[in-house]
């Protein structure tokens, strides 16, 4: 392996390290993070599936009372469905709530971004893109 391959890696995990770090300055838990923009990017998904996005995003699945937090907090509801399984969708505050995350996270990637040219971005990005898979 070239030395050079696992910077942009390392890079890439202290710029989403920072940015849970972030996320979390502002009262929100990293998991809430995760649950929250899984179902911003897939609504419906019952518990089972959010939670093997999870592990497969970070490792890990997600808790009941990670979820049940979002219930409380009315972010996310519960719908059921004529075959038993529980659909988990955004409420219109869970919406807002995941464009707050991505503006969180937006900004600290720009800041991380900082002193790189336009065509280095985007060489990184494509290194990230082999090296992270998704």
């Amino acid at each position: 392996m070239c030395p050079a391959v696992p910077r942009p890696a390392n890079a890439h995990a202290r710029i989403r390290r920072d940015a849970i770090e972030e996320i979390e300055r502002h009262g929100w838990s990293a998991e809430g993070y995760a649950i929250l923009s899984i179902l911003g990017r897939e609504s419906g998904l019952n518990i089972s599936e959010i939670s093997a996005r999870s592990e497969k995003a970070r490792g890990r699945p997600i808790s009941d009372a990670g979820l049940q937090n979002l219930v409380v907090r009315g972010l996310v509801v519960q719908a059921e469905t004529g075959n038993g399984a529980a659909q988990m969708q955004l409420t219109a505050t869970g919406q807002e709530a995941v464009m707050e995350l991505i503006a969180i996270i937006k900004a600290r990637e720009a800041r991380a971004l900082e002193g790189f040219d336009p065509s280095e971005v985007q060489i990184l990005k494509r290194l990230l893109a082999r090296l992270v898979p998704r």
